[in-house]
């Protein structure tokens, strides 16, 4: 059987049928047509839609009215917000914080989904600091960027703030990639607003941030930045200023050409890289369950690495001080140069292959340490409970030394003047004996070696 069938027309195969569909993306009138539907039992006669294109001037006018209405709601709109020191707050969606000009930090808000038109932009002053704020009118929200099987809660209050102090009318906030097969979800508000930042120079801007499902952005910034991110990663480049804080609940960060007075990057799950970072006072990097890398970073005073499980490398770090702690994880690192130098596992090994340093405290609950001293000392102190000791000295090395091992043996590859000598324990003296190392192990051996 032979049928005409219009351009405009759907054809829908199946086993033993084929149907004619309405095509569903077409705007215009069109006109019944009718068609034959073959059965096994029997010849079915049906009617289908067939639409044709408008071609009346009236219609064609008002089908671009309607185009440009939906375009006018959701073109991207730019706030200006005075203040030496700004807040800005926005429960879901992305964020790109840049270098700006002007006398006013320009917020640009774009807004997404099919409930876009329903969020609100505040600005104003709250607790003595010029805000804008993205007010959601519901406590469940749609963000589908974040994935389907995702939820996320946070506490968040009437006026649109989170993170800091806030006010005390606080209601839970749930945050879903989709509302499939929750009937209680049904009319959640599916809308978030991706915002652009533009920060002049000697402005201090503080961003708080619920979700964002792609990288947070900070590059280009003379001024102080705080970052509070409830869940998602970060990344800066080239931001200066006087004090610089990264903090994200669940993600990692990802720090390079940092120079500020102080600089703290955080996480509380996720890896933390930090790289060329300058500071005139103190750098910071932490995380409660992750990795941590820093190269080639220097503090005027202190540097200090915390995380509670993960490995710690660090390369080309200089500073007055330079404290590395983890709970769980290998220390591993080359090129330190620090005026004292604290090294501290629970369990995990301790390797530095180039070490200088007047100071040096090494500790470990179970693991090996492997240091490599490139200069003289002063204090050496090496603690592990289960594991082997190597250190290697330059030519120039002098101290006194005390070794003690509980199950292990002592080899020194090195010439020194020997006072008490037994299988476990040894002290004496090496070179010009000026400063003082000690080492203790309780099971595991130890051995002097020269460079």
């Amino acid at each position: 059987m032979n049928r005409l069938i219009t351009p405009n027309t759907l054809v829908v195969r199946s086993p033993g049928i084929e149907r004619l569909r309405e095509p569903r993306c077409r705007l215009g009138v069109g006109r019944l047509e009718t068609y034959t539907l073959p059965t096994r039992a029997s010849t079915e006669r049906r009617r289908v839609w067939t639409p044709m294109l408008v071609q009346r001037p009236a219609v064609i006018a008002l089908a671009y009215i309607l185009i440009a209405a939906f375009a006018v709601v959701a073109a991207p709109r730019e706030y200006k917000v005075a203040g030496d020191q700004v807040a800005v707050y926005n429960v879901v969606g992305a964020a790109t914080v840049i270098g700006g000009s002007g006398d006013a930090i320009v917020v640009r808000v774009d807004k997404h989904g099919d409930d876009a038109e329903r969020l609100a932009v505040d600005v104003g002053t709250i607790r003595d600091t010029e805000t804008l704020r993205i007010r959601y009118p519901a406590s469940r929200i749609i963000y589908s960027d974040i994935g389907h099987q995702s939820e996320i809660q946070m506490m968040v209050s009437r006026d649109g703030t989170f993170g800091d102090r806030g006010d005390r009318t606080r209601e839970m906030v749930s945050i879903r990639g989709s509302r499939v097969g929750l009937a209680s979800w049904a009319d959640a508000l599916e809308a978030w607003a991706d915002l652009t930042i533009s920060v002049p120079s000697g402005r201090r801007l503080l961003l708080y941030v619920g979700a964002s499902a792609t990288a947070v952005t900070i590059r280009n910034v003379d001024g102080d930045i705080e970052l509070a991110l409830g869940v998602g990663d970060v990344t800066l480049d080239e931001v200066t200023g006087h004090r610089v804080v990264v903090n994200t609940t669940s993600g990692s960060v990802q720090g390079s050409r940092v120079d500020a007075g102080s600089v703290t990057l955080s996480s509380g799950f996720g890896d933390v890289t930090l790289e060329s970072a300058t500071s005139s006072s103190s750098i910071l990097v932490a995380t409660q369950s992750g990795s941590v890398r820093v190269t080639g970073s220097d503090a005027e005073d202190r540097l200090e690495v915390d995380t509670g499980f993960g490995d710690v490398t660090l390369d080309g770090v200089t500073g007055q001080r330079v404290v590395v702690d983890t709970t769980s994880g290998n220390v591993q690192g080359s090129r330190v140069d620090a005026g004292s130098v604290t090294l501290s596992s629970g369990f995990g090994d301790v390797t530095l292959a180039t070490l200088a340093s007047s100071s040096v405290v090494v500790s470990t609950q179970s693991g090996s340490v492997n240091i490599g001293l490139v200069t003289d000392i002063k204090l050496m102190e090496v603690d592990t409970g289960f594991g082997d000791v190597v250190l290697r000295i330059p030519d120039e090395f002098g101290s006194e030394f005390e070794v003690n091992t509980g199950f292990g043996r002592v080899s020194v590859d090195v010439p020194f003047v020997a006072r008490t000598k037994q299988n476990t324990y040894l002290s004496g003296r090496i070179g010009d004996g000026n400063g003082k190392v000690k080492v203790d192990t309780r099971s595991g051996s130890v051995f002097v070696l020269q460079r």
